[in-house]
């Protein structure tokens, strides 16, 4: 995907469009800058979903297509940080998911 720097610069036809790759720009910006502070080697962004009750992974670093297909769209009822953080409604940060039973699952 190329990133535009403003609107004028992308040969984008609609408004919905440029809306979307920037907000997709913004969260990779986002994600990589949560990656640096807490001096992270892996981290995924994720939305949530109210009608589904879900949330879908929209960018990450470092994980493969297999784990990536087992977690890109899961309920906030499992175990899994991003889970926890939408039903505690506050941060929840995993050191090592081998030592997390909660991640036993997965």
């Amino acid at each position: 995907m190329i990133i535009f720097k403003n609107k004028a610069e992308a040969p984008m036809t609609t408004e919905r469009e440029w809306v979307s790759a920037a907000l997709w720009a913004t969260l990779n910006e986002i994600l990589d800058a949560v990656i640096l502070v807490l001096r992270g080697k892996f981290g995924t962004l994720a939305l949530y979903d109210a009608a589904r009750n879900a949330r879908q992974i929209v960018t990450h670093r470092r994980f493969d297509a297999e784990h990536l297909k087992a977690v890109s769209s899961v309920s906030v009822d499992t175990g899994l940080a991003g889970s926890r953080s939408i039903r505690q409604r506050k941060r929840v940060i995993v050191v090592d998911v081998n030592e997390d039973p909660k991640y036993e699952p997965w």
